[in-house]
Parts: C-alpha cells; structure tokens; sequence
C-alpha cells in the first residue's frame, strides 16, 4: 500500500516508492516547491479560467492550489501510467473535484511511442523521467529499470483551450517542443504567463535552453529566472508582476 504524507496545509499525498525523491522532501519539509505554488498564486489572483500543469506528476502543484481556488479550473497532464493513476488517488484523497487528470504527453506534433519507465518501487527520482530521447543519452538521472511504456502524444493546441489564465511546464527536457505544439493556445488565451523549469547546470541542454528563450521572445515573452524555475510573462500584458529575484518578491506594478 502507498504510503500517505500530510503536508502542512493539510493537502495528503499519496507516495510513490519509498525513495522517490519528491516523497522525501514531502517528508522533510511538509511541502514541495512552495516559491513556484506562490508565483502562481500571485498570477492567478482574482482571476477566472484555466490553469495547465504539463508534466503534474502526484499532484504537488495542481492540488493545493485546486483546493485554495474551487473557482478556477485545472488540467494535469500526466504521461506515466502508474504516475497518472496515483495523481487520481491524490485527487480523490482530498476531495478534488475541479481538476481534469490527462494520461497523456505533451509536444510539438501528436504520435506514439515506447520507450524504458522506472522501477517505481525503487527510482530515487521519479520526476526525472523523460520522453525526449537526447535527455535519456545525456546525463539521465533515472537509474533503474521498469521495462517498457508505449505513450500517447497530443498537442496543448489540439485540446482547443482560449481560456488559460497560467500555464505550468516541468518536462524534463520537452519544454520547447510544448510551447511549440501550444502557440494558438497562448495566443487565444491573450499570453497568459508561463511558469517552467529549464536546466542551468546540464552542458548538453545550454543550446536548447537558448533557443527555447530565444522562442519565447520570438513570440513577446519576457523571462526571469527564480530558483531553478523560471516566470515567462508577455510584453502585451498590463497586469505583469514586478519579480524581485533576490528575494522572489512578487509584486504587482505600480498603476
């Protein structure tokens, strides 16, 4: 049976193996990237629509913020199987209604394909696991063996979504080939911020890091870096925040 983690703000996580990296900070800390959830609370505030969680994982990111705003609607996309179901534990366990789960990947083009998933009982980072075959050559984190997943691939734009308020991306690798297959998307949805990880400490990734910025900019957007994740926010934009990344301060504009 899984084992069940309490949070501090009362969310319940149901676990993945007992050395899954996420559980232990769960552990430690009661909490998992609490400066990325309160990025997002800050653009999503008085807000009404749609937030995607690209890469959803257990539910760290979507499920508190689900339960603080039973108001706003949210998608998870989730592309491992036995990840997938236990994000629909997660939402069952704390009674989660407003949140779609998607067992699907994301990217530039829909397909099909097989590739190697971890032993789940014993991956010491689950959230490694990646569908791009450059990062799996490349310093890949995942270091055991599950046998073989055949995943589905869709586009963000094939969903028909015009209402995104905050799109979040944790892809391991992926990030501009999502941006890529959701540019109508953003464009229907008027440029909602983008909250993404981009790897600084990878060699191999330098090059696709720079031309998945120089695509963001292509298309308006302005990015700053917090922690190991980044705030992507468009230039047409009135309601931008001012992000102070000493501190990660977020604070709205003046008028």
């Amino acid at each position: 049976m899984a084992e069940t983690v309490e949070c501090k703000d009362g969310v319940r996580f149901k676990l993945m193996g007992r050395h899954d990296l996420i559980g232990k900070l769960l552990r430690r800390d009661g909490d998992y990237e609490p400066e990325l959830k309160e990025l997002a609370r800050m653009f999503v505030r008085a807000k009404h629509g749609r937030i995607l969680d690209v890469g959803a994982n257990i539910g760290t990111f979507t499920i508190p913020l689900a339960r603080e705003h039973p108001h706003l609607r949210f998608v998870g996309f989730e592309a491992q199987s036995r990840v997938y179901v236990r994000l629909l534990e997660n939402l069952s366990v704390n009674g989660i209604s407003n949140v779609r789960a998607v067992h699907c990947g994301i990217s530039d083009e829909p397909g099909i394909m097989k590739c190697s998933i971890p032993d789940y009982e014993n991956e010491g980072n689950v959230g490694a696991f990646s569908l791009d075959g450059e990062v799996r050559e490349h310093d890949y984190e995942i270091k055991t063996d599950g046998g073989e997943e055949e995943f589905t691939l869709r586009t963000l734009d094939s969903y028909g979504y015009s209402d995104v308020i905050l799109m979040k991306i944790d892809v391991e690798g992926m990030e501009e080939k999502v941006l890529r297959g959701a540019y109508a998307t953003l464009r229907d949805s008027y440029w909602p911020p983008i909250l993404f990880e981009a790897w600084t400490f990878k060699d191999f990734y330098q090059p696709r890091r720079e031309s998945l910025m120089s695509y963001l900019a292509s298309i308006g957007y302005e990015v700053t870096q917090v922690g190991q994740n980044n705030a992507a926010q468009h230039v047409s934009r009135a309601d931008r925040l001012a992000i102070s990344v000493q501190s990660n301060v977020v604070q709205r504009p003046e008028p």
